[in-house]
């Protein structure tokens, strides 16, 4: 049996799966296991929690299952008996901010697949408020996570990387108050994410939807991240001008922040003076309910908003004092919990010895438990939080068990223990047991029967038996969807062409975004000898099955053989299957693809012609050789394409289209830069020229924030139509 090896190229193109999906930082390498042990469990008198990140945790298979009330059951009775989890800290609250809140924008590629996943699980499944009830039954608490400085964005900002199409969310309080959002010095640019505490109307929108949102719920509190998942800002303070802080600068300090030079920290200050407000009017509203608030803290910089851990260059909310000072001395907030960002424990203890006498709470994220030096912390009562996408949550008990128990025991985390043991090597691999497990009743055992089989393919192959195989097969098709997923990845290591099509059909039968994002990624290595297994899912009937094919064929090695068929997928009737073509061709080499990515750029679908205008531009850039005549026919048409984006546009991507087919203009160099900039120039539409400046003076790359210097965003601001010179002094 063959079992390709995953090569850097694929494991780039995994890395890159997780980028899109905003949750790198989490994702490692989920196609194999580990099975190293690093969480502990909880000793006698020990707070321990769990942290399930929602919309992670339904998307990366190799994390402990919350996708159906079945695999909640399961894995609360595991934590339960394993580990000690008394409290749950359930991030169902932001997804309720995303799907109910905002307006969702399913054009978005990678996103709108993923929010019709999650629409499905909490409303058709009911997964969201079957934890609360799970977790009640067996005595534990749970506190909702919910975001305070992210609230979705313009449908034009990145995220993070264009071709995607609009970014997929924005709350309805931004979009009907679009001068409550943060604005930058010169009145250009609204931030992306969050609103301005300063608008008395702001915060009582805010408090209205927070209390909506947990009433009957019966969460035991309401926990807050400070973070930003999105790319808009360029440096740290480049947003925070509306008018009411710039009023209220000038009235205390003199000073005129929008053009005479300002003192960033009294302005930070400021800021957080009304963040301090909210939380009154915050607690004022909760506190009837019996539900506490919580603050996730920084654990760099406490002071500050949280940075998002996939971009921690710069501080995505904004420069705000976050005073939690005040808030615990206030009695505002009932704990304090010290999150990612650098070592936890030294702001842990510079909180708790200023607010002693304050009687607030303490949490902090320690999956590993508390260092010997710490152990104080754990008396005192600090909650140790764990982190829920964590694997080797499922390695069960860490006292060793019986290998019997996988016989007749009665135990389903003793199953898991012994399993978990035989990955670990400390246990004989015992394989016709092992495959016994497949049919356990428990959904945890049997993900974790097949996950072992991967293991015992890359350590002892002789065991991976034809008949071993077979019996990874009804799998592809388990009531749960969590053990589905682990088979398609299983079969994809283990299995040889004649299991491809078993494979194929079962994707297509159950396809949905967490089997999309890694379980096939190890056929992404397959050898050349086996590029007509590709080629059958590139050629499948199924459109989720060529989605799937395009996706493991676009990174990894070059794969010229199957370069006609990915052309041939740019006219397929199912948009989602000609975007991953076109996605596809930015790592094709085949000339005739420009031509194919230039009649995309009239496809029928915007986000379609989304991607096409990014990955011609790639191709087409100035060192290309050989492409003047068909750069020429690009730009014409890219010029035809943009003037449809003004005043008054018609065209179904209106919001968010320009943006794309802009920066592919600017991209090809000094004859596309010169239309961009005529469109700049131009004095018929204001909107087309606003728009030509953003293309040309707010920089964008693939996966990266451009981060700039205030002196730069000023001199770009003197370039726009409108503000030519209204930037002022640089703040000091």
């Amino acid at each position: 049996m063959l079992r390709p090896a995953l090569s850097n190229a694929a494991r780039a193109a995994l890395v890159t799966m997780a980028l899109l999906l905003g949750a790198a930082a989490h994702a490692g390498d989920v196609t194999t296991p580990n099975w190293t042990r690093n969480i502990p469990p909880a000793p006698p008198g020990e707070n321990a929690a769990v942290y399930f990140s929602n919309g992670d945790n339904e998307l990366f298979f190799n994390a402990p299952p919350i996708d159906s009330p079945a695999a909640i059951d399961e894995v609360l009775d595991l934590l339960d008996r394993a580990y000690g989890i008394k409290r749950i800290y359930w991030r169902a609250p932001q997804i309720d901010q995303i799907l109910y809140r905002g307006v969702p924008r399913y054009e978005s590629a990678h996103h709108g697949p993923w929010m019709e996943w999650l629409d499905y699980l909490f409303t058709d499944l009911g997964t969201g408020d079957y934890m609360m009830q799970a977790a009640r039954e067996r005595g534990m608490e749970v506190w909702g996570v919910a975001s305070l400085f992210d609230h979705g964005a313009q449908a034009y900002i990145e995220y993070p990387n264009k071709g995607m199409g609009p970014f997929p969310t924005e709350n309805r309080i931004r979009i009907e108050h679009p001068e409550w959002v943060p604005v930058d010095r010169a009145g250009i640019r609204r931030m992306s994410g969050p609103l301005c505490f300063a608008y008395p109307g702001a915060r009582a929108a805010l408090v209205e939807m927070y209390a909506d949102m947990v009433r009957d719920k019966g969460y035991e509190g309401l926990t807050f991240h400070l973070y930003n998942e999105n790319q808009g800002p360029r440096f740290d303070d480049e947003f925070g001008f509306n008018e009411p802080i710039v009023e209220e600068y000038q009235r205390r300090y003199g000073v005129d922040i929008l053009t005479e030079p300002y003192d960033k920290q009294k302005l930070a200050e400021l800021r957080g003076e009304y963040l301090t407000q909210f939380f009154r009017e915050l607690h004022a509203a909760l506190e009837p309910m019996g539900v506490k608030v919580s603050v996730m803290i920084d654990a760099k910089e406490p002071d500050l908003p949280q940075y998002w851990l996939a971009f921690r260059e710069i501080l995505l909310s904004g420069r705000v004092h976050v005073d939690w000072r005040t808030y615990a001395r206030e009695g505002l907030v009932d704990e304090l919990f010290v999150y990612f960002n650098g070592d936890p424990f030294p702001t842990l203890r510079k909180m708790m010895a200023e607010l002693d006498e304050t009687g607030v709470h303490y949490a902090i994220l320690a999956s590993g438990g508390f260092p010997e030096a710490h152990q104080d912390l754990r008396d005192a009562g600090v909650w140790r939080v764990i982190s829920g996408q964590t694997e080797d949550l499922e390695y069960g008990y860490t006292d060793p068990q019986p290998v019997e128990v996988l016989d007749d025991g009665d135990d389903f985390v003793a199953r898991l223990t012994v399993l978990a043991q035989m990955g670990a090597g400390s246990t004989p691999v015992e394989i016709d047991r092992v495959v016994a497990a497949l049919d356990d009743p428990s959904i945890l055992v049997r993900r974790r029967a097949l996950r072992l089989l991967v293991t015992i393919n890359d350590t002892q192959s002789e065991l991976i038996t034809p008949e071993v195989i077979d019996r990874v097969i009804p799998l592809l098709d388990d009531p749960e969807n969590i053990v589905r997923c682990t088979a398609v990845n299983t079969l994809a290591h283990l299995g040889d062409s004649q299991t491809i099509p078993v494979l194929y059909k079962a994707f297509g039968r159950h396809a949905n975004p967490m089997m999309q994002l890694f379980t096939a990624v190890p056929l992404a290595s397959l050898p050349e000898e086996r590029e007509e297994d590709l080629l059958r899912g590139l050629r499948h009937d199924d459109p989720a099955v060529r989605v799937m094919a395009l996706r493991i064929t676009s990174g990894g090695v070059p794969r010229p053989a199957t370069w006609p068929v990915i052309l041939e997928n740019t006219d397929h009737p199912d948009w989602l299957v000609r975007w991953n073509a076109a996605r596809a061709l930015e790592f094709t080499y085949p000339a005739e693809a420009n031509e194919y990515l230039l009649a995309m750029l009239d496809d029928p679908h915007p986000t379609v012609r989304n991607i096409a205008a990014r990955n011609l531009s790639k191709r087409l850039v100035p060192e290309a050789e050989g492409v003047d005549e068909l750069r020429s026919r690009a730009i014409a048409k890219l010029s035809e394409r943009f003037a449809e984006y003004g005043e008054g546009s018609a065209a179904d991507d209106a919001e968010w289209g320009w943006r794309p087919v802009g920066l592919a203009l600017v991209r090809m160099g000094p004859e596309g830069r010169a239309v961009a900039e005529g469109f700049l120039t131009q004095d018929a539409d204001p909107l087309l020229a606003h728009r030509a400046w953003d293309v040309l003076h707010v920089a964008e790359e693939d996966f990266k924030i451009i981060m700039i210097t205030p002196e730069e965003a000023e001199a770009g601001y003197a370039q726009h139509p409108s503000h030519a010179g209204a930037a002022g002094s640089t703040a000091q």
